[in-house]
């Protein structure tokens, strides 16, 4: 039960850290699409170099959501192995 338990608590702690670090590549995400948009707005980048930064921030932005969704579940899985739930 104990190695149960220390399994799903580090299995929520790594879905934290996750969460961490996508947040960090978001906001990269965002900074380059904003630049970008800045090149495209005076005609130094061509449409789709814009367009290939907006999927990535999207992108990064879709893999902030899963993990953030990850928290949860670990959480939760986590409170059921402490019997909680």
């Amino acid at each position: 039960v104990r190695m149960t338990v220390r399994t799903a608590f580090l299995r929520h702690e790594e879905a934290i850290e996750r969460v961490r670090a996508l947040e960090l590549s978001v906001r990269q995400a965002e900074e380059n699409y904003r630049i970008m948009q800045n090149r495209y707005l005076e005609q130094l980048a061509i449409l789709t170099d814009l367009l290939d930064a907006d999927r990535l921030r999207l992108e990064s932005q879709l893999r902030l959501t899963t993990a953030r969704t990850e928290v949860i579940y670990t959480y939760y899985e986590l409170q059921k192995v402490c019997g909680r739930l």
